[in-house]
């Protein structure tokens, strides 16, 4: 009898144990994505967590602040809720399958972004081990036009977010059929065939690397000025590798068409690559970046502490000399191809170096190439001397000089004069080189002496 109650006393300690001891660590898990999410840029203005026996809720708000728009001015952050019951113990679907089950609804100024009956599925599993998997699943769904809001007609994202107990092992994939906005007579934008894949590690020290994908089969956008931009199968590619405690990095921006207007470009395609930065400064760098991003700051704030974070460990960066690149460009036009190519790396530059311009000239190596037609030139030359003509009149107009504007078509004449005698005297100085219906140019820049096709060019600050 005493070994039955001994027996009953313990399975009723396991009982209770192993929920709690189970809930414990869920909760551990779920923090750590939290805290992941912080790194990733996303600020977690306010995080509650209620565990229980079985089962646990869990609401945090996130804040992310957006880039800057095009005049500079910093935009507002956005703000959501995730608000998600967590399945522990006994009360997972499949119980054998793992430690947890959190299931997660997204709500924009506390209302859920998705209609009641809308079955959209956020589900993470966490394994034993720790590691976990989470699957969305948002079917397609039609939101009629409310207030400012324009008709949306969504087709479905279905994604997977793999990952290891410690994240240092991260597997995404996401795709997107389409989503247009706007009524069917009156679209403002599209986009179709979205599919986005990365993977990314951290190294035996902790920094990650990786590399990812972004592909959109097509994009459509209409602009203020009633023109419809329309990109076809855009893809950007970047990758980041680890060689003798060095890291490289590259990205490659790749069209098939685009329209403007009606004008045609493309295919198109840029790679562009930066190497030789040293990988114990670059974790330095991520793991202030990782603080920062946890820390609630003002966007100013924030800028302010990211450029401190750089100019910290620029000294270092420079001891590796530092390479950038545009290895290729090609974009095909309607007047015909535009080529080139341009490399920068510093050689010797130290920290203090950077104070003084002639010692910056004699320390950089650059080279590059450019072929262009020689209509686009004409046009970029006419632009800037019409823009030059317009604040010249604007200058002596405000200094009490009276001078009649001329009209738009007496002003592009004017500018297109002045913007053809520009270009001969950039060819009469073998600054630019004529082959047939183009322009090139060839530079190379070695211990601060510059050549352009040639011809060697003094530079200021030259000692």
């Amino acid at each position: 009898m005493k070994k039955v109650l001994l027996g009953m006393t313990g399975v009723a300690v396991l009982l209770v144990a192993v929920p709690a001891y189970i809930g414990f660590n869920v909760e551990g898990r779920y923090q750590e994505l939290v805290r992941q999410a912080e790194q990733s840029g996303f600020q977690a203005v306010q995080n509650q967590y209620q565990r229980g026996w079985f089962g646990s809720s869990a609401e945090t708000q996130f804040s992310l602040q957006l880039p800057s728009d095009y005049s500079g001015e910093i935009t507002e952050p956005v703000s959501f809720t995730l608000k998600s019951e967590v399945a522990h113990g006994p009360w997972i679907k499949k119980p054998l399958s793992g430690l947890a089950e959190i299931n997660s609804s997204i709500f924009l100024d506390g209302e859920n972004i998705f209609p009641e009956d809308y079955p959209a599925e956020i589900r993470t599993l966490v394994s034993f081990d720790g590691s976990g998997h989470t699957l969305v699943d948002l079917p397609a769904t039609d939101l009629q036009a409310n207030g400012e809001r324009p008709a949306i007609r969504f087709s479905g994202v279905k994604g997977e977010l793999l990952f290891d107990a410690a994240f240092k092992d991260v597997n995404l994939d996401f795709r997107m059929p389409a989503l247009q906005i706007g009524d069917i007579d009156a679209e403002v934008a599209s986009i179709n065939d979205v599919q986005i894949s990365s993977h990314s590690w951290k190294n035996s020290t902790g920094l990650m690397l990786g590399g990812g994908r972004l592909v959109i089969g097509s994009l459509s956008l209409d602009t203020d000025q009633g023109d419809v931009v329309a990109i076809d199968k855009l893809s950007i590619e970047v990758d980041s590798h680890e060689q003798d405690q060095q890291v490289n990095a590259a990205a490659t921006y790749r069209f098939q068409g685009l329209s403007v207007a009606d004008e045609h470009f493309g295919p198109a395609e840029m790679e562009i690559s930066i190497e030789r930065l040293a990988s114990a400064v670059l974790l330095n760098i991520q793991q202030a970046v990782e603080e920062l991003g946890s820390q609630q700051m003002q966007p100013a704030q924030q800028q302010i502490a990211m450029m401190s974070i750089l100019l910290s460990n620029g000294h270092a960066l420079l001891e590796g000399d530092p390479r950038l690149a545009l290895s290729r460009f090609h974009l095909e036009t309607p007047e015909g191809v535009v080529e080139g190519q341009f490399s920068v790396q510093t050689v010797g530059l130290l920290w203090p170096d950077v104070s003084n311009p002639g010692v910056i000239l004699e320390k950089l190596l650059a080279s590059g190439q450019l072929k262009i037609p020689q209509v686009y030139v004409n046009k970029l030359l006419a632009l800037q001397m019409q823009k030059e003509l317009m604040q010249q009149y604007q200058l002596h107009n405000g200094g009490g000089e009276e001078l009649k504007m001329p009209d738009q078509s007496q002003l592009e004449d004017e500018a297109a004069m002045l913007a053809e005698t520009q270009l001969e005297n950039l060819l009469s100085q073998r600054l630019l080189q004529k082959q047939g219906g183009y322009l090139t140019a060839a530079m190379n820049m070695e211990s601060g002496l510059l050549t352009v096709n040639g011809k060697s060019i003094p530079l200021p600050f030259n000692r």
